[in-house]
Parts: structure tokens; sequence; C-alpha cells
């Protein structure tokens, strides 16, 4: 089965009052460790600034979702 790794970033949740910018950069900062160490294996951690609901709705329209993990 394939294997799509991703990281949403939505925006309504940026905009939310509790959100942190503290937290945001190292989740990027994190993010970008991870593409660095799977880079080696020609793996790739997609990244979409969407709403979950609108990328799996998006993503449902190309292919078969048999289980999210």
């Amino acid at each position: 089965l394939p294997i799509i790794l991703f990281y949403l970033i939505e925006p309504s949740l940026q905009k939310a009052d509790t959100h942190d910018i503290r937290h945001s950069r190292f989740v990027m900062q994190s993010l970008l460790s991870m593409h660095q160490q799977l880079e080696k294996q020609q793996v790739k951690v997609q990244i979409f600034k969407l709403e979950a609901i609108d990328f799996f709705e998006k993503l449902r329209q190309h292919v078969h979702i048999e289980a999210l993990y």
C-alpha cells in the first residue's frame, strides 16, 4: 500500500487565541529534522496549509483512503 506522510497546518488553528508561535516554530524545526532524516531513504513529508476536512476531501478525489494513522 502507498503511504503518504503529511503534516497539516490548519489556518483556523493558527488564528485561534490559544495558538502559540513558539509551538509552531518547534513543529517546523521538527519537520525539517524529520525531512532531513527521511531524505536518506528517499521519503518525503508533505506539508499543507489547509483545513483538515478540505485536505481529506481533495485527497479522496485522487486516492482511495484505506486507513489513517
